[in-house]
């Protein structure tokens, strides 16, 4: 327990028929942080309501009922809000969480569920995790990317004014979405492979592949900064879009940096076109496809793509993991290019003195 805890009973009861834990956020994930003070809260000024438990045969507004009188003890305590996470998916409802005054949306994020293998009496079982120690990341599976699941919905009451103004992107209903690697900076390097033969069988020796999928990318100008990116993922078994705008943050220690917004993601085209156009989407630039392989190694992830026009590795993660996952795959520093995939093809079509295209297919179809 790192906060503390409350329970709720009768006079005279020998137990708590409901008990509730909190911590404060001070010691919560950067994200979560960060979507405090973008909301215009002090993290430091905030706890968080982690569990509920109830004894069978406890009032079913039981939840309500303590959620209103622990905001009424730190908010005498002089604190700005309280948050707490919700699973639509499994429990916890939407109508129990708002009827104790938690109705302010923090954060989405999708719902991932990770597993590590256990020896349990000779057979080897899985236990589901939170999170996943240091030097194990190879061994955990996660829920198929193609079961359906409900975004996790953080949301939080206020007990006070906002420190600070909050942040004016969430005007107009909008929300923050925090993905699966709880960042919004991608940090990557980019090699160029040569023998896809050779890569893939290292990649089979050295990381564990997550997934291979059909991907054809249409890139959009916008208003602002960046361009927005309609993705079509076909995993040979399902189909889904994403509409993400993507603006670049430099070079760090060789490693390029991009700003990454999820505008939509789902299983609707026209859901993404019409997000693309309410984010200021002003048609459409070029595109190109690629097959990509996926795999997990030492805390990265590795993408594998192969273009029309060649392939190349990207390892996304924390800069010391990428660097030690590029040595391992034979990479040097001096080898990663922060280019992207519209400048390597035109560097490319001009090495074989090709015309240049507007979509770069398979086949090279779709000339200006």
């Amino acid at each position: 327990l790192r906060g503390e805890a409350f329970g709720l009973f009768f006079a005279g009861d020998p137990v708590p028929w409901a008990i509730e834990t909190t911590e404060p956020t001070v010691i919560a994930k950067d994200y979560k942080r960060d979507a405090l003070l973008a909301h215009g809260i002090d993290p430091n000024k905030a706890v968080e309501l982690t569990r509920f438990y109830t004894l069978p045969g406890a009032p079913r507004n039981a939840i309500s009922v303590m959620d209103g009188l622990v905001s009424k003890y730190y908010r005498d305590k002089g604190l700005e809000a309280l948050t707490t996470t919700t699973m639509p998916m499994y429990s916890k409802t939407r109508s129990t969480t708002i009827a104790g005054g938690l109705n302010e949306v923090l954060l989405i994020k999708s719902l991932c569920h990770r597993f590590l293998p256990e020896q349990v009496a000779g057979r080897t079982c899985y236990r589901h995790v939170t999170e996943i120690p240091v030097g194990r990341e190879e061994e955990a599976i996660t829920n198929h990317p193609d079961f359906p699941t409900q975004p996790v919905v953080e949301v939080f009451k206020r007990l006070a004014p906002p420190s600070v103004p909050p942040h004016g992107a969430l005007a107009n209903g909008k929300a923050i979405w925090v993905s699966r690697k709880e960042g919004a900076v991608e940090r990557e390097a980019k090699f160029e492979v040569r023998d896809i033969g050779a890569m893939t069988e290292k990649l089979r020796e050295q990381a564990k592949h997550l997934r291979t999928e059909y991907l054809r990318d249409t890139i959009y100008g916008c208003e602002g900064p960046g361009k927005i990116r309609l993705r079509t993922k076909d995993s040979f078994g399902r189909v889904s879009y994403e509409a993400i705008r993507k603006v670049p943050a430099g070079i760090e220690g060789g490693l390029k940096n991009e700003i990454e917004e999820i505008l939509y993601a789902g299983p609707k085209r026209t859901d993404a076109l019409e997000a693309i156009a309410k984010n200021g989407g002003t048609g459409e630039e070029n595109g190109y496809e690629k097959i990509r392989a996926t795999y997990a190694c030492r805390g990265t992830e590795i993408s594998l793509d192969i273009y029309p026009f060649g392939c190349w590795l990207e390892v996304e993660g924390e800069p010391n993991r990428v660097w030690e996952v590029a040595d391992l795959l034979g990479f040097e520093r001096s080898q990663a290019s922060s280019e992207n995939a519209d400048n390597l093809f035109l560097a490319w079509a001009k090495k074989w003195k090709l015309p240049e295209f507007w979509d770069v297919r398979f086949g090279l179809t779709g000339a200006k």
